[in-house]
């Protein structure tokens, strides 16, 4: 709930004062004894006559929002409920938490644009606690992956840079993490050979699902920088960093951005012209929420200022081609008489 009520209060800070307006509005319309604080009753008697009871149905969730324990929500966690249903925001449909970093969705259910989408937190996905109508063969994709995969074919990546990078990530890696790149490794060769054949690698992307991010017929090509025919230890390597890190930092602090950050739409949208001039981030550039809200980005980045979560971004993506233009007001529509 921490992460959430972050990213809320970013948007917030970035907000135009007629969204600030609304936000008030939605608080004022819950507190109905005018103390300027949501009690419990408040609360549940905002649901019920909003009908959200009937969506929401965590019976933890009023403590939850109640970060400071005081019985009652302030302006700044009401803002944090505010946020949750306008977003949709997805729960695990194993455990029944809220979903607000790295999560597994369904393929399929995703890709049909279905209203209710498929989605599991890394506990429950691995541990197959959950039952769903597909098959026991449904593909599910990491939320993060998935956005990208969204996002369309990667033509351009920049692989002597990745190939550098990598070099770095190795060189600064714990002795644990070197020792579960060489296990990658070992686990790809075969009959004691030194190097991963074309073979080998396709058949790697086929079982493990990365054939459906990793679309580019040439990825091989590409990582074998001395066109011998087979990757190295250290070509390997590259694919190694692509997959376990997928340039999920912040652009401002450097923070690696395992959960909820913002980015900018039209880089993401942007394809092949913004990665020309963004070597890192597939093109994208991508901010935690502390630096979103704090806005320090803006002499760095001042051609483009509009921002959506990785949660909204990836939502406006469902279903097949073509997309709508991602937009904040497109998700914070609710089905009663409070409307962004």
């Amino acid at each position: 709930m921490e992460e959430i009520r972050e990213v809320a209060l970013a948007y917030y800070d970035n907000c135009t004062p007629e969204l600030r307006g609304k936000t008030w509005e939605f608080f004022q319309s819950m507190d109905t004894n005018g103390d300027h604080r949501i009690s419990a009753r408040e609360f549940n008697e905002f649901l019920r006559q909003t009908g959200y009871n009937t969506i929401i149905t965590d019976p933890e969730l009023f403590a939850r929002l109640d970060r400071n324990g005081d019985s009652g929500l302030d302006f700044d966690e009401v803002l944090t409920f505010y946020y949750i249903i306008k977003t949709e925001y997805v729960r695990c449909r194993g455990c029944n938490k809220y979903l607000s970093g790295l999560y597994f969705t369904c393929f399929e259910c995703f890709e049909a644009a279905n209203p209710s989408t498929f989605d599991l937190c890394d506990a429950c996905h691995r541990s197959s606690n959950f039952t769903h109508h597909h098959s026991d063969h449904t593909l599910f994709l990491e939320n993060h992956i998935l956005l990208y995969y969204k996002r369309g074919p990667d033509d351009s990546m920049a692989m002597e840079y990745l190939y550098a990078q990598a070099l770095e990530y190795y060189d600064k890696a714990t002795p644990e993490l070197k020792r579960s790149v060489m296990s990658f490794f070992q686990s790809m060769v075969t009959h004691g050979a030194n190097q991963v054949s074309l073979s080998v690698f396709n058949d790697f992307l086929k079982q493990n699902y990365y054939d459906w991010i990793f679309n580019d017929p040439l990825l091989f090509q590409k990582l074998d920088r001395n066109r011998d025919g087979g990757l190295d230890f250290w070509e390997l390597l590259t694919f190694y960093y692509i997959i376990h890190t997928r340039y999920f930092n912040c652009r401002e602090c450097q923070v690696y951005l395992g959960g909820l950050y913002f980015t900018c739409v039209a880089c993401f949208e942007g394809g092949a012209h913004y990665r020309r001039h963004h070597h890192s981030d597939l093109g994208t550039y991508n901010l935690c929420a502390a630096c979103y809200r704090s806005r320090n980005f803006v002499s760095q980045h001042p051609h483009h200022t509009f921002f959506l979560d990785n949660h909204i971004l990836l939502r406006s993506k469902r279903g097949l081609p073509p997309y709508a233009t991602p937009s904040l007001v497109n998700y914070t529509v609710i089905k009663s008489h409070l409307v962004l």
